[in-house]
């Protein structure tokens, strides 16, 4: 009899894993310093992570469950770019993902892309809010949502993408879908699945954060101060926040991406997030998101990157009636030695292996300097020396990259071509085009957020100013010769084709820039060959100078 309980305890558990943002990082590594320290792991070359390591935790995992992945999975290292994503799907469909929704690096390189993906997916793709532009007809690679059915429960998941994904990637890669409104098309859905299957719970799977000022750090749980803040935006502004020149008008706003989603559709229960690179170690539980039914909770997780953890949400269901009675989060680390790998993925490691490190691991080069970034939020060793070759290229007097785009630092010794694939995954060419000292001084206003630059550069000198009566940040542009930049003062710049096209931060080279050219020049190529002509120098910086008047 006690045994019967046990059974029928256990039947109405259910465990949902959730990964995101793993960049194809196929392998098990180090963990490092810094998420050692952040999860109280006192040995930085612990190995954790990895395909092979995830794959023999399921395989381990008593309880029924659920994977599911939130987008951005292959782009950013070697094995990732030259299979475009299929090693993904690959490693995913081993490991028994059930769904996963996409990212904005999944447009990265092609429409094209993302569908070779799909077909090679055994689990299906989800994106409520993906329709072909000016229909209401989804693109036939994505589902809005499924239904699955695990310990005799129901469980509806429906995916949302991200609407920065327009312009955090390629911009040429998303013509002809529309990415609509991601607080919208979720209530949309949520009625539609309410209405139709009647599900114990509703899981929103979705490339968005909970708030980026945390991007890329592991912490325990969201500060009380963020869902505060959120809250008062939320009923202000219900369908969104409005922005002027790239800038949120309200002072108050925090980008908290998911908090402000599950705010304003109350009947989701979990949020399963992305983008920002977060590790929450507990989740997030949000005690009040719907007034009218003060018992009803949303909780939230984000899995951090690089496929280290596995992000769990255990749902308790009542035995009798199919309730959601508790949910509880979190973060769970991928150690080799407690999980072990899987002998198959690991044969899959090796064939990629091969095929990949006959040219990743030849050597490109030798830096007598580590090319970083900056830890002051001004311009960096590696932007620096990116946006001179930028500049040359171009054969132009000012050469300019967006910060986000330089995915890791160069270390200081041999270079290998793995490397520079690592910090330039895109396959962006320069292009040259004119601009007027009006429009660059559009640019920096839109690019410097939170007191970052958004812009690395060459051929310009730039000092911000203390911010104004209005608010904002002044800067005094110098060129070259040391020259005060007017407003009508017109110059030669060459930038990649993601910022050409209206990428992040692009908006004034797309719409003001004139006598564009495509140079067709890889960008990345050109790194290579230009490492090949001797010792990378030691780099400098302070193009970017914060001045008291």
């Amino acid at each position: 009899m006690m045994l019967a309980v046990v059974q029928i305890a256990q039947a109405k558990t259910v465990n949902v894993f959730h990964t995101s943002d793993v960049h194809g990082s196929y392998f098990s590594r180090q963990i490092g310093k810094y998420a050692a320290e952040a999860i109280g792991e006192e040995n930085t070359e612990r190995k954790i992570g990895g395909f092979a390591a995830l794959t023999a935790m399921l395989k381990k995992e008593k309880t029924p469950y659920i994977m599911v992945d939130a987008g951005d999975m292959f782009q950013g290292t070697p094995e990732g770019i030259f299979s475009k994503g299929i090693a993904s799907m690959e490693y995913m469909n081993k490991a028994g993902y059930s769904l996963a929704v996409p990212g904005n690096h999944e447009f990265d390189y092609s429409q094209q892309t993302i569908m070779a993906m799909a077909k090679k997916a055994k689990f299906p793709i989800l994106a409520a809010n993906l329709y072909l532009e000016g229909t209401n007809d989804r693109p036939k690679w994505v589902k809005p949502y499924i239904i699955l059915k695990r310990a005799g429960v129901k469980i509806a998941f429906f995916g949302i993408m991200g609407q920065h994904t327009k312009t955090s990637s390629n911009p040429k890669n998303t013509e002809g879908l529309e990415i609509r409104n991601e607080i919208e098309e979720s209530k949309k859905i949520v009625a539609e699945i309410k209405a139709k299957e009647n599900p114990n719970a509703i899981i929103c799977v979705v490339h968005l954060g909970t708030d980026e000022h945390f991007e890329r750090q592991i912490i325990p749980t969201l500060p009380d101060y963020v869902t505060e803040r959120c809250r008062s935006c939320t009923k202000l502004y219900p369908n969104g926040y409005p922005k002027e020149n790239g800038h949120y008008l309200d002072e108050r706003y925090f980008p908290n991406g998911i908090i402000h989603l599950g705010r304003a559709v109350p009947e989701v229960d979990v949020f399963l997030g992305g983008h920002h690179h977060t590790g929450l170690i507990n989740g997030y539980v949000d005690t009040n998101p719907d007034k009218e039914n003060l018992d009803h909770q949303q909780y939230y997780g984000e899995a951090y990157t690089n496929l280290m953890f596995a992000d769990k949400a255990e749902l308790e269901f009542n035995d009798e009636t199919g309730k959601l009675e508790g949910v509880k989060m979190s973060l769970v680390p991928l150690w080799i030695e407690e999980y072990g790998e899987d002998k198959a993925v690991l044969k899959m490691n090796d064939k990629l292996r091969k095929t990949v490190d006959a040219t990743m691991l030849e050597k490109a080069g030798y830096t007598e300097g580590e090319l970083s970034f900056s830890d002051e939020g001004l311009d960096s060793k590696i932007g620096n020396w990116i946006c001179d070759l930028t500049k040359e290229i171009g054969n132009a007097q000012m050469g300019f990259q967006n910060t986000r785009g330089i995915r890791v630092p160069l270390p200081k010794g041999e270079i290998k071509v793995g490397d520079i694939y690592k910090v330039m995954p895109f396959d962006n060419t320069i292009i040259t085009m004119k601009m007027t000292g009006k429009a660059l001084k559009r640019m920096f206003e839109e690019s410097y957020q939170d007191e970052k630059v958004g812009m690395e550069v060459s051929g310009i000198k730039v000092e911000i100013l203390p911010i104004g009566s209005d608010g904002k940040h002044d800067f005094r542009l110098y060129d070259d010769t040391g020259k005060l930049i007017s407003d009508t003062d017109v110059y030669t710049i060459a930038t990649n084709s993601y910022l050409a096209e209206g990428g992040n931060f692009g908006a004034a080279f797309k719409e003001e820039g004139t006598e564009k050219h495509d140079t067709k020049v890889g960008f990345r190529e050109y790194m290579l060959e230009s490492l090949k002509k001797g010792n990378l120098p030691e780099q400098k910086t302070g193009r970017y100078v914060r001045v008291d008047k």
